[in-house]
């Protein structure tokens, strides 16, 4: 099955369902399904085919769905930009997709304005409504969608190997790449995410992600479209409208940051709070702090589980409701996924060793957009290669070890910042911690610890720490030094920790020690 028919079965058996809820707009299955052909006649009048790019650029709306389906219905290729995008990235975008039309939230426009005078392969831009006052504007694409509606659409059927959607990864190393997934990948995605979590018609899900970005749709959108459940977003995040959200709305599952988490547990610390619903609670990235999962707990009585994901290969491990609940752990596989743990010669490790982690499914993107160089690097004898380190318990349990690039080597032996930060956690004195390497000309690199106490008033000291950290990593792995810290910085929206400004800070910071 391509993705244009993905709802089928929920337009068929209950078209006056919740499809989609976001804030306070929403849509049942047939309203869906409605302003999909909609915006697929508009597409058409355009004279965009099959394989086109067709650009989006907003936050999250009715929209930016009806978009992504309408692509889907044609063959054509949906290229999302995250809404927090600067003028040069969205060039450089355009220009490696050859966008012919780009679709915008009349809000964005401060970023976009004008931009098809400088891409090349961009014709047009259109704007979701009309202007500031009202008025009816050239660029409408509301007015498009009405001057289109006597269009007949094409009869298109992907093939599952065909292209869907471009996703741009951070650029975190490089220029970002363009995470190409197929109908066939992203149907997977759907699938195996139903599978994992059983998903069924009277689910809930909610998420604080964005539909631009590769997360959202994977993990939420598709599988509860695919189940006949209810997709809910928030257009901007609050924690107290998350609360409110997860209180009220009778959510069955949600996903967020951990310190979105964070900031909700924080409301509710020392309370006890209801989610009637609420049976799956997750956080996506790498480990969930320990103290947060706790925390969690204790105020809410529901579990909250780490699911690992990336943009190329979807959310390919978590801890489903009905399975053992293990804190500190990624759990296990999802459904029709294949995880190995493999050395620096990629050969299999020995049970219970650290490896880097390689994935196998249906929902691995199929390249890097007009990159083989990259796409092949990628790969492993058709192992996708993800660059996190983790173990794994004879239970099948897997436990995230920190990735490549920020592995420590001190005196030859390599340590893991995550492993150290996991032992910090669970101090009762730590907030949260971030454990860097800085150079060292004896040891080649020292550990050095950035901490946010729970207290700025009264920090753990070195001592302290030191003691406690004694008794759970080897005398190697104990930070040299610890710098007490008010707040960690974080990228625009993405809530991701910079640990590219961290680490220039530590060594900053010990250099200047070490002149002492």
């Amino acid at each position: 099955m391509t993705l244009n028919r993905l709802y089928r079965q929920a337009l068929e058996q209950t078209p006056e369902s919740k499809a989609l809820l976001i804030d306070a707009q929403s849509c049942t299955y047939r309203e869906l399904d409605r302003r999909v052909q909609e915006f697929a006649r508009a597409l058409v009048k355009l004279g965009v085919k099959q394989g086109d790019r067709v650009g989006l650029f907003m936050p999250n709306c009715l929209e930016i769905v009806f978009c992504y389906f309408a692509c889907f219905k044609l063959g054509v290729i949906a290229v999302p930009s995250s809404f927090y995008s600067q003028r040069k990235e969205l060039l450089y975008e355009i220009g490696l997709c050859g966008t012919r039309i780009y679709i915008a939230h009349r809000s964005m426009e401060g970023e976009i304005k004008e931009i098809d005078r400088e891409a090349e392969s961009l014709e047009k831009i259109f704007y979701l409504n009309h202007g500031p006052n009202g008025d009816s504007i050239d660029d409408s694409w509301e007015e498009l969608v009405v001057t289109a509606k006597e269009i007949t659409l094409p009869k298109i059927q992907p093939l599952d190997n065909d292209p869907a959607a471009i996703f741009y990864t951070s650029g975190s190393t490089g220029r970002p790449k363009g995470v190409t997934h197929t109908h066939g990948s992203l149907f997977h995605a759907a699938v195996n995410r139903c599978s994992t979590l059983n998903h069924s018609p009277d689910h809930l899900f909610l998420t604080t992600s964005y539909l631009c970005h590769c997360a959202a749709p994977t993990i939420l959108l598709l599988p509860m479209l695919l189940a006949g459940g209810t997709a809910v977003f928030m257009a901007h995040f609050s924690a107290r409208n998350f609360l409110d959200t997860l209180k009220n709305d009778h959510i069955s599952h949600a996903a967020a940051s951990p310190s979105q988490w964070r900031e909700l547990t924080d409301l509710v610390l020392g309370e006890k709070v209801d989610f009637p619903s609420l049976i799956y609670a997750t956080s996506g990235g790498s480990a969930v702090p320990l103290s947060l999962q706790n925390d969690f707990f204790t105020a809410t009585g529901v579990e909250l589980t780490a699911s690992m994901g990336m943009t190329e290969c979807g959310g390919y491990m978590t801890v489903p409701p009905d399975d053992e609940q293990r804190r500190g752990t990624l759990g296990r596989p999802a459904y029709d996924t294949m995880v190995r743990l493999v050395d620096d010669k990629y050969q299999d490790v020995a049970a219970g060793d650290t490896g880097q982690m390689l994935v196998k499914s249906p929902s691995v993107m199929k390249e890097y957009w007009q990159d083989p160089e990259s796409t092949a690097a990628a790969f492993e004898d058709g192992w996708f290669i993800t660059g996190d380190l983790a173990r794994q318990d004879e239970d099948g349990y897997f436990f995230f070890m920190g990735r490549c690039k920020n592995t420590i080597v001190r005196d030859s032996g390599n340590i893991s910042p995550e492993e150290v930060e996991d032992a910090l956690g669970r101090h009762p004195d730590v907030r949260q911690s971030i454990v860097l390497g800085v150079p060292d000309p004896i040891y080649e690199q020292a550990v050095f610890a950035f901490i946010q106490p729970l207290s700025q008033t009264a920090p753990p000291g070195k001592k302290e720490l030191d003691t406690f950290l004694a008794g759970q990593l080897a005398a190697r792995k104990i930070p040299q030094y610890y710098h007490v810290i008010d707040d960690f910085q974080v990228k625009g929206l993405l809530e991701k920790i910079d640990r590219n400004t961290l680490q220039e800070l530590a060594c900053k910071i010990w250099q200047g020690r070490q002149k002492k």
